[in-house]
This record gives C-alpha cells, structure tokens and sequence, in this order.
C-alpha cells in the first residue's frame, strides 16, 4: 500500500515547447495527463529585428537572447537541460505536405504477413518522400540534396477503398495511403543544431504543428474545418475533414499590414508594431481607428486573394469543403480579415452557403489552464505542438 500510495504521489514530468516566429520566441510549460494536457505556464518575448530568422552568427545571438528571456520568464532555467523539449518553426524554416501514395499488390489473394507489410510501408513512405522532392522542385526550385527529410507517417490506409486499421491479415489489390512528410532546408536546419547547443538539453525535438492537429482530430472525429495559422511572415492552412486531410502555406501574413501602416504613416517598423497593437486592443480613437481600417482594408484583400488561390487549386480533389473557418496566431486579431472571410466572397468555391469564421479557443482542445495569463490566439499555434507524438512509429 505505501508503494503504492507513492506511485500515485509521484510528480507528473513537464514538458518544454519554444517555438521559433519570425518575429517572437513563444513559450510553454505543460504536462501530459491521460485525456488532456495541463497547460501550467506561457511566456512571449519579441525577437527584438525583422525578419531575423535565419542561420547567421548575429541573428543567432538575437534569437538567443529572445529565448533566454522565455525561459527566465517560465523560471525553468535550473532545470532546463534535463527536460524534454519540444521545438517548432516557422515555415520560413520548417514544412509539412501530406501525400496520398496509391500501391497494387500482385498477390491479392493472400493475407498480408508482418513482412510484407513492413515491405509494403516502406515503399509508400519511399514514394511519398519521392512526391514531396519533386512537388518543391516545381513550386520552389528547390533540388532534392537542399531538402531534410525529417519524418514520414503513415496517417491512413484504405483497402479497395475501405479504411484499416492494419494491413495485417488483410487481402487486396488496390491499397491507398496517406502520407504526413516534416521536411526543411537542409541549410536553414542548422539554427536547430546550434540552438541545442545553446540549451545543452538532453532531450530535444522538431515538431510541426500539424502532428499535433493530426492528433487532436484522431481523437476528435467530429472536429471539423480549415484552420488558418497567420503568422508574421506566412499563412498555413490545414484542412480538417474526418482527420486532417491537406495543409499549404502561402509567404503573406501579418507583416503586410505592418508594411502598410508604416509605408502610409511614416513610421519606423517598431512604431507600427505598436501602433497595430493597440489597434487589437480597441486603445485607439475613432479617427485614427477608422485610418487604419480604410489602409489596411486593400491589403486584407491581397492576403485573402492568394488564399482563395491554395483553396482553388485543392477543389478538385477536396470538395466540399468544411464550412467553418478557425484563425489562430497573430496576424489573424486583424479584425478586417474576418470580414473579408464572408460567404459573398466564396461563391466560386466548394464551400456550403453558410461560412462561419471563429478564432480558434483554449476551450475547442482537450486542455486544462493553470496559466494565469490569457491564452490568446498567439498562443495557439505552441499550444497545438503539446499534442504532438513524442515518439513516432519508424517503419
């Protein structure tokens, strides 16, 4: 009995997740319970240059001046090194695609054994990294030798359409997966290398917040709609559809905006940080208000326009789409970016007549909150990294 009064005394481990903007170092403590995580404390510190993002020397000392600040802030620099740590990036230096990979099997009569399986499983996940090498080099030029395969998942296996579990004892001819591929520029992956030095952890992970969107939808087969993450630099949109079906990304966020005020006020790039700020926070008159609405109201249609183009060119294989829209980080607080999401907008798309445009919440998780600071839209894209698969099945 006292052991095992001892067992259920015994303290939960914390996990570490900093996340990597182009323009802030996010941070959070939280914990892993049984049907939900514990999310105890939240931390943002601004990467004090625009645009720093990068692998140089001098923009490696900014960054980890931004990240010290995060952990003194989350007070877990005695303990740092000894915690498993969970890393994310922005698009600038991680990516994601998930591929479908058709297979034909000549045997189809017979059971799938454990070997064949294994072959099975290896040859999609060779094809689907295939697939992805040449979908960069077409859309970016990118060669193959500059990219970093990081990780490759299984996310589905269909059987003459029929959806398996396992592929174990199963027959069949036509087998269809899907593929989720974590990949970078071999180059621009070297900021991790020297960041886990600077940390000195043990134990330290890249994620991409669309393993931990994978796994909330598993897990919540009722979740559904296309989840924009607007950051600084980028956009990322994630379909959800009975698990997540696809994910893009296009380079417009919320620095347009920025630009835009500046350009038109005469305004140092910190100034119009500060200014957009307040602007979120409803701190401005009316006059000056109603300025920044009329000068950002093109720009939001400039972002909304290269949006409509991802979601065009998904149609044919994805239509319908959900009807719901949910925003999340922080280039989505601009308010006019919710108007222009209206259904008007959406006539030329597989999109049901009614469109409903949410932010993403705390509450749409399975979270618990001991943070005594707002988790807001910013926090939500870190916090989607708690969700991720700490280990992953290697095939």
């Amino acid at each position: 009995m006292k052991f095992l009064r001892f067992f259920r005394q015994r303290k939960q481990k914390d996990f570490l997740v900093l996340d990597f903007g182009t323009s802030s170092v996010k941070g959070l403590i939280f914990e892993k319970r049984a049907k939900v995580n514990l999310i105890k404390k939240f931390s943002i510190k601004e990467i004090e240059k625009f645009g720093v993002l990068s692998a140089a020397d001098f923009d490696l000392a900014i960054i980890k001046k931004a990240t010290q600040k995060v952990i003194n802030e989350l007070e877990v620099q005695e303990r740092v090194w000894e915690m498993p740590i969970l890393v994310g990036f922005s698009p600038k230096i991680l990516k994601a695609r998930i591929i479908k990979v058709p297979f034909r099997r000549k045997n189809k009569g017979q059971k799938i054994t454990r070997e064949e399986e294994q072959r099975i499983y290896r040859s999609v996940l060779k094809k689907a990294e295939k697939q992805v090498a040449d979908q960069f080099q077409k859309e970016f030029g990118i060669i193959p030798q500059d990219l970093e395969i990081l990780k490759k998942e299984v996310l589905e296996n269909k059987i003459s359409g029929y959806d398996v579990r396992s592929l174990l004892g199963q027959t069949g001819e036509n087998l269809d997966f899907k593929v989720l591929v974590v990949l970078g520029l071999r180059d621009k992956l070297k900021i991790f290398q020297q960041l886990k030095s600077f940390l000195g952890a043990k134990d330290i992970n890249l994620f991409h917040e669309i393993e931990g969107l994978v796994s909330v939808a598993a897990t919540n087969k009722k979740l559904a709609g296309i989840f924009l993450d607007i950051g600084k630099e980028f956009t990322q949109i994630f379909s959800v559809k009975k698990g997540v079906e696809w994910l893009e990304e296009f380079p417009t966020g919320g620095a347009i905006f920025t630009r835009e005020i500046c350009q038109n006020l005469g305004l140092t790039e910190k100034e119009g940080e500060d200014l957009k700020r307040r602007f979120f926070k409803n701190q401005l008159s009316g006059g000056v208000r109603q300025r920044i609405e009329n000068l950002v109201s093109e720009t939001s249609k400039i972002w909304f326009s290269q949006l409509k183009e991802k979601l065009r060119k998904k149609a044919k294989l994805y239509s319908p789409f959900p009807n719901t829209f949910y925003l999340m980080g922080g280039g989505s607080l601009f308010p006019d970016l919710k108007k222009v999401l209206g259904e008007e907008n959406f006539r030329d798309l597989p999109l049901p007549q009614v469109v409903k445009v949410n932010f993403l919440r705390v509450e749409d998780l399975p979270l618990e909150v001991q943070s005594s600071g707002s988790l807001g839209a910013q926090a939500l894209p870190s916090i989607l990294l708690t969700f991720s698969k700490y280990a992953k099945k290697d095939y």
